[in-house]
């Protein structure tokens, strides 16, 4: 299982169709049933009642685009979060000579960074 799917699963539901949900993503409708066939067989879930053109979404179908989209959601957030946080931090290595020259170093740099903070 992968996040393709799982985000394949999603707009499937929002489109209310394979075809719609394959034009809107630039792949062939048949990829997507297929995709959506795999993920219902990793899961062992019937996620779809397909008919002639038509498909409908299951109960379970239903619960799993709520988790599925809660979790997806989640995983977006959490990555824009560490990108932030690895683009703001930055590690400074600093050496120095005797135990004066680091004590000397420290208060001035933490002092410079209280400032700053």
């Amino acid at each position: 299982m992968d996040f393709e799917k799982l985000k394949m699963f999603c707009k499937v539901v929002e489109e209310g169709s394979f075809q719609k949900a394959a034009e809107s993503e630039f792949v062939s409708q048949r990829a997507v049933s297929q995709m959506m066939k795999k993920l219902e067989d990793e899961l062992g879930l019937k996620l779809f009642d397909r008919e002639k053109n038509k498909i409908f979404v299951t109960p379970v179908g239903r619960d799993v685009y709520i988790y599925v989209g809660n979790m997806l959601q989640k995983f977006s957030v959490n990555v824009s979060a560490l990108r932030y946080e690895s683009t703001t931090k930055q590690r400074l290595i600093c050496g120095y000579f005797s135990p004066f020259d680091g004590a000397l170093l420290r208060e001035k740099l933490y002092g410079f960074l209280d400032k700053k903070m």
